[in-house]
């Protein structure tokens, strides 16, 4: 591979001579500085050259530090996957390793067909990568386990591995004992891959639980990660919560407003001389205060009626209140 192929000579010698450093500090203490210089430099050196890691970000300085130091079992079996992928058919995917941190195969070394893995910072097995789901598989799912192996380091192929060999006994013992309806291949499946936390975990990250190889019934029922459905009910509580105050706020205005126009004799004074003005009565100033009460009961029922029924309401309210105390005895 040359420059011309996307290589780079400088960031390889660089992150190759920071790497072999880092890895010797961490190995000397035990013995083993110079095998740690050689994993991590050689880690660098072909992470450089591909342009893996992301400097622009602090995830990417920790990913190379980890790389080079507590996961340096991890990275080891990571170079193994990169001289397997080498010679394997199925190149290099450079779309999906460019600064993303890890490293993808579109085969490499594949021990289950089918089926993609990660050893280090190398995913081997991506297939093609141009349809959306197998993408997703490499940067959802995939990529979670990248992580675990930083994460965890030398306790990472403990605790998968560990896993796999108790969970698969227990998983023969409910077989024979619970689960006779299905194979004895899958029910032990089920049990040392599927119910792997750290599958379950990944899983759960692609949007992908329960898997369609997992036995219906045992084991995890609901996602370890399920943030898209928790981030939807925190939108939808929002929403509620603004719309419960927009509707609070408005029936506020319009009970302060009944209220000052129920209250405020002289607003009601003030509504009778406009009603009379308009229905062209007489309007008194000395009239009783009862008659202004009932000008704003009719404004009311004004208001919640409509058509010819209105308009005989106004007309006979109107006769009504012509007919004052003063007339009659007039």
């Amino acid at each position: 591979m040359s420059a011309d192929d996307g290589g780079s000579p400088l960031e390889a010698a660089a992150i190759g001579a920071s790497g072999a450093l880092l890895g010797a500090a961490v190995g000397l203490p035990f013995g083993v500085g110079v095998p740690a210089a050689i994993v991590a430099g050689a880690n660098g050196a072909v992470c450089g050259w591909r342009r893996v890691y992301d400097w622009r970000t602090p995830k990417g300085a920790a990913a190379f530090a980890l790389d080079s130091t507590w996961a340096l079992p991890m990275t080891a079996a990571g170079l193994f996957a990169n001289a397997v992928g080498a010679f394997a058919r199925g190149g290099f995917v450079a779309e999906l390793s460019h600064r993303a941190n890890r490293q993808v195969y579109q085969r490499g070394f594949q021990p289950r067909r089918g089926f993609v893995i990660t050893l280090g910072n190398v995913i081997s097995g991506a297939g093609d990568t141009t349809k959306p789901r197998r993408a997703r598989l490499i940067t959802d799912h995939e990529d979670v386990h990248v992580w675990q192996a930083r994460t965890l380091g030398p306790l990472y192929p403990l605790v998968y591995v560990g896993w796999m060999a108790a969970a698969g006994a227990v998983g023969v013992a409910a077989w024979a004992t619970r689960h006779r309806e299905a194979s004895l291949g899958k029910v032990v499946e089920t049990y040392a891959y599927y119910l792997n936390p750290l599958e379950w975990w990944a899983y759960s990250r692609d949007d992908h639980w329960p898997p369609s190889g997992k036995v219906p019934g045992i084991g995890w029922k609901h996602p370890a990660a399920d943030r898209s459905r928790r981030a939807a009910e925190r939108d939808g509580q929002a929403s509620g919560s603004i719309a419960d105050q927009d509707r609070s706020s408005d029936d506020h205005s319009r009970s302060k407003s009944a209220s000052t126009s129920s209250e405020n004799p002289n607003r009601l004074r003030w509504l009778y001389s406009q009603r009379c003005r308009l229905m062209s009565t007489p309007s008194r100033s000395r009239r009783p205060l009862t008659d202004v009460f009932h000008a704003a009961s009719w404004r009311s029922d004004n208001e919640s009626s409509s058509g010819a029924s209105a308009k005989s309401s106004r007309s006979r309210s109107c006769a009504r209140n012509s007919i004052l105390p003063s007339d009659t005895s007039a």
